[in-house]
């Protein structure tokens, strides 16, 4: 008698081109720590069509206002492989690659303008060498760090959802560290939110990561496929389609989030910062965004408020507080 989504969660099932796919929900802890605790999460497989839950609901590519899959559907394969390889690359930090997607995703969507779908693989073939390909690297190489304004949407996206009736006590205990910890990640820096992240960053949360950076490639990569990025999901009737570009601020944003908040909660927990506080903070993270699409809509319309939907904004969302 269970409805379809809670006889298949955590588990998030996707179709495309007729293949079924399946992805897990970071709001069940356990689902956390198989993604993003396992550095060959995307070597795991099982069989989705062992009977053991239903597979009748299941997410399809987001159509166009006559019905058809958004483009590129027939290059929907090809240009997801190419951005996992993206966010697999570690021959620069990660938040460089991410901003590198971005480019693509709006090159992508030139390209699909100017000659649709049959112009996507040699527009691939020619992107990670090419001008456009290193435009996102400018853009955040000359971007000044700006760590008072990142702070400033980091508190106020959470206070949004603070406000709301709906927020989870696990994500209120959440942020409460992080607020304890850009408070007293020093003592001599008592009052100096700023310092206190800078601080934290440097000494816990970039240890932590250098030892285990799959963590946060392994949460890219779980969202994008989970998300069908970046075409995106079909949305409920009634509901516009974003575009590839809205898809990646999203994303973006959220990752940024995500990070600001590991920041502070590293500077609450200082040495004893550990694999289970990331679980912990990603888990409520998601529950409070994921469960609740007002939510991403919000998201959205505070970022473009802000005049932050360019890959320069995002790159100001993706520095380091250190910068």
């Amino acid at each position: 008698m269970l409805s379809a989504t809670c006889s298949i969660y955590p588990r998030s099932l996707s179709r495309v081109d007729g293949v079924l796919e399946g992805t897990l929900s970071l709001s069940c802890p356990e689902a956390v720590r198989n993604v993003l605790l396992n550095p060959g999460f995307l070597d795991v497989t099982g069989d989705l069509h062992s009977g053991a839950f239903r597979t009748d609901n299941s997410h399809q590519l987001a159509r166009d206002g006559n019905g058809a899959p958004r483009k590129p559907h027939r290059s929907f394969a090809a240009v997801r492989t190419r951005m996992i390889e993206m966010v697999r690359d570690r021959s620069r930090p990660i938040t460089e690659r991410l901003l590198a997607i971005g480019s693509l995703c709006q090159q992508l969507q030139q390209v699909l303008d100017r000659g649709g779908d049959d112009a996507v693989p040699a527009f691939l073939d020619r992107f990670q060498d090419s001008p456009e390909a290193r435009a996102a690297d400018a853009a955040f190489e000359s971007q000044p760090a700006n760590p008072a304004l990142k702070l400033e949407v980091v508190l106020r996206l959470a206070d949004d959802r603070l406000r709301e009736a709906t927020c989870g006590k696990r994500f209120r205990e959440v942020f409460f560290a992080f607020v304890e910890g850009i408070a007293t990640a020093d003592g001599s820096l008592s009052g100096d939110d700023i310092g206190c992240l800078q601080f934290a960053e440097r000494t816990w949360y970039q240890p932590f990561f250098e030892r285990s950076p799959h963590i946060l490639e392994n949460y890219l990569l779980n969202s994008m496929l989970q998300n069908l990025f970046p075409t995106g999901r079909e949305t409920s009737a009634g509901c516009a389609p974003r575009s590839m570009f809205d898809e990646f601020l999203l994303l973006t944003t959220q990752f940024a989030w995500i990070n600001a908040v590991l920041v502070g909660v590293a500077g609450r927990y200082k040495e004893s910062f550990a694999a289970e506080h990331v679980v912990e903070v990603v888990q409520s993270f998601t529950r409070e965004v994921e469960h609740y699409p007002p939510v991403l809509h919000s998201i959205l319309e505070s970022i473009k408020g802000r005049k932050l939907d360019t890959i320069e904004g995002m790159s100001l969302l993706l520095r380091s507080w250190n910068g």
